[in-house]
């Protein structure tokens, strides 16, 4: 049996092809897996995709492509997801939605962190707050006891005057970092149950309103600095309370001679010894001024860096910068007027997408599970970190091999002959044997199987193009008929099920030899066709329909 050269060289040529895109598509798949990597795992690889809620963005998200399928899910108030336990053929885009004021979300295969308020970065004073206080100028000594008491009366009550406005400047900071907070918390309980453009409309509008008790609260912290540190006008309060206490504590010192015994106890710069002024001026002069410089040191230290007092408001006021950033995220900025506010789109921030690709695995199909971490913001309106929810893979994305082998039954236009020795009239009344045909058939049925490489795919996997190969025999028991034959083509399938393949059928076909054809006498001596027939491959047009298991 021969093989005619054309068939030779299509056959060649219809692995080459084939070879050839099993290389680009793997060449694709190294390219994809590590694009991929992001959201799952393929081959066993894992990767992790972590996110800042203050930076807004999700680091190494795969991008989802226009033309990649979608499935939606969406995160309720509790952080769960819905919807779960569900399988999908991939590629596939993963898309989440969430309430950016309620949680934050991550995607990924491995534990994210997220940093709640960070109490480091709050600096408490306006601009001109920090450094070092100016040298104080060298007090001049008192000509007289009395005058120096008066002297330090009146520094005392001017520190005191100094120390009622730093309380109410912290009043009025912590009453601002309330506001803005409790704000923030009715914005997130109003939005709790919403989701969908309802949500991103309400916290929108909510933010319209949330918009100046924010402003308030950030501009209210300018106005107050510790009394240890230099405040916007150069002085640090708690020195002066302690420079003053050191004043009163010397005057015995200072003043230990005199020689008036006639005096005044305070303004005079009469010349008396300290014994004598204070047997006379204890209680209507020191006890009064000693009282209000006791008090004005226990009143600078209560407003210290590290003192109860403004602990409190640095953790609200972390908290409010915490929440500031976070809205920054979404578009919302404090600088916005209300009219850039409304033709704002926020509704980015409100999903969290990522992407699993497929490339080619060979005779391998990966199934990669997507996890979600949900974090609860809650806390943080009392400073405390979010609180992280874990949970396991809510949706897993198969994707299988791209080759597939289906069975069925193919046609070929290639036409088989049976040849035989017939007895035909002799046109005298007699018979002679001739050569003829017992069955002649123009479409022929084959039974095939096919192998299939997938080269595209549309309309989530229902529609697809593959490269294919085909391998069969022909369904008519003709004893001198080949077995095998070759369709190499191309194929459409339908739901990865059924195939339609096209494309050059490669088969037996047998003819006469010697010369004769069909109709000749039979010469003396030949009984049987066996010697003069001979089989040759020959190209004909193969279609094909096919299926895969079940």
């Amino acid at each position: 049996m021969q093989i005619s050269r054309p068939a030779k060289d299509l056959l060649i040529l219809a692995f080459v092809i084939l070879l050839g895109v099993s290389a680009v598509l793997a060449q694709q798949a190294d390219n994809g897996a590590g694009t991929a990597a992001g959201t799952g795992k393929i081959a066993k690889n894992k990767k992790t995709n972590g996110s800042d809620v203050l930076s807004g963005s999700a680091s190494a998200v795969v991008p989802c492509t226009s033309t990649m399928p979608r499935e939606f899910f969406s995160v309720d108030f509790s952080g769960s997801v819905s919807n779960t336990g569900r399988t999908y053929e991939g590629p596939l885009c993963i898309e989440v939605f969430h309430n950016p004021i309620q949680q934050f979300v991550g995607l990924q295969t491995s534990t994210t962190t997220v940093n709640g308020p960070d109490l480091s970065k709050v600096v408490l004073g306006g601009p001109t707050a920090g450094g070092k206080a100016p040298p104080k100028a060298e007090e001049k000594k008192a000509t007289g006891l009395p005058a120096a008491v008066a002297q330090l009366v009146s520094d005392a009550k001017a520190l005191t005057s100094k120390l009622d406005t730093r309380k109410q400047d912290y009043g009025t900071a912590m009453q601002s970092q309330d506001q803005a907070i409790s704000s923030i918390s009715l914005l997130r309980q109003t939005t709790m149950l919403l989701s969908g453009t309802e949500a991103i409309s309400r916290v929108k509008s909510g933010y319209e309103a949330l918009r100046d008790p924010l402003n308030s609260a950030l501009t209210a912290t300018t106005r107050f600095a510790p009394s240890d540190r230099v405040d916007n006008n150069k002085e640090v309060l708690l020195s002066e309370a302690q420079a003053q206490e050191n004043r009163l504590n010397t005057l015995p010192l200072d003043y230990a001679n005199g020689t008036q015994a006639s005096f005044v106890c305070i303004g005079s710069g009469d010349q008396v010894e300290w014994s004598a002024w204070f047997a006379k001026c204890k209680d209507s002069a020191y006890t009064p001024l000693k009282s209000i410089i006791d008090t004005n040191l226990q009143t600078a230290k209560n407003f210290t860096s590290d003192s109860d007092n403004t602990k409190v408001l640095t953790k609200k006021i972390a908290v409010v910068q915490y929440w500031k950033s976070l809205f920054s995220t979404l578009g919302l900025r404090t600088n916005l007027v209300l009219p850039a506010i409304e033709a704002l789109d926020i509704s980015p921030a409100f999903y969290t997408r990522t992407a699993v690709r497929c490339g080619i695995l060979f005779n391998q199909t990966s199934n990669t599970a997507v996890n979600i971490v949900a974090a609860d913001l809650g806390p943080t309106l009392q400073g405390n970190d979010p609180t992280i929810k874990a949970q396991g893979a809510f949706v897993t994305v198969s994707c299988g091999t791209p080759f597939a082998v289906s069975a069925g039954v193919g046609f070929s236009t290639i036409e088989q002959k049976q040849f035989a020795i017939l007895q035909s009239p002799d046109g005298k009344g007699g018979t002679i044997n001739t050569f003829g045909t017992s069955s002649d058939s123009k479409i022929n049925p084959v039974a095939l199987a096919v192998v299939h490489v997938r080269l595209a795919e549309w309309d989530r996997h229902k529609y697809a193009f593959y490269g294919s190969l085909g391998i069969g025999g022909s369904l008519q028991n003709q004893s001198n008929s080949s077995p095998v034959q070759f369709l190499p083509g191309v194929s459409v399938s339908f739901w990865r099920t059924m195939y339609i393949t096209v494309g050059p059928n490669i088969g037996n076909q047998t003819s006469l030899t010697g010369g004769f054809k069909v109709g000749d006498t039979v010469p003396p001596g030949i009984t049987s066709v066996a010697g003069v027939t001979k089989t040759s491959h020959v190209v004909g047009f193969g279609l094909a329909i096919t299926f895969t298991k079940p």
